[in-house]
């Protein structure tokens, strides 16, 4: 009995350390756009339409950091699904942020709209 015990313990060590590395992300492409997310996400926090300038000046940087993560060829990655998410989803509370009332009009808004 005692001989399975240290290879049950070198089975446990292998398989934390897989499931660490498999939640890395999948290049430093990758790992640079979360951090940058992150930090996007903590300045976004608060801001109201008042500071409309702040909003569009994390647009203008996260809009470089999203090209960035473009440019991965691991994008089939969960990581960089993630990223992506996160980016598109900071992005529109951005957008709504810098341009409160101009919410693009509904299809049946538009349907509905007489002709000119």
């Amino acid at each position: 009995m005692t001989f399975l015990r240290p290879g049950l313990i070198l089975i446990l060590m292998l398989s934390t350390a897989l499931t660490a590395h498999a939640a890395e992300p999948a290049d430093s492409t990758i790992k640079n756009a979360l951090a940058d997310i992150a930090r996007f996400e903590q300045q976004a926090q608060g801001l109201t339409p008042a500071r409309a300038a702040n909003a569009k000046r994390i647009l203008r940087l996260l809009e470089v950091s999203h090209e960035r993560l473009q440019s991965s060829s691991h994008q089939s990655d969960p990581s960089w699904q993630e990223a992506d998410q996160r980016f598109t989803a900071l992005k529109t509370q951005l957008q709504q942020l810098t341009e409160p009332g101009s919410a693009a009009p509904s299809a049946a808004a538009v349907a509905s709209a007489p002709a000119p």
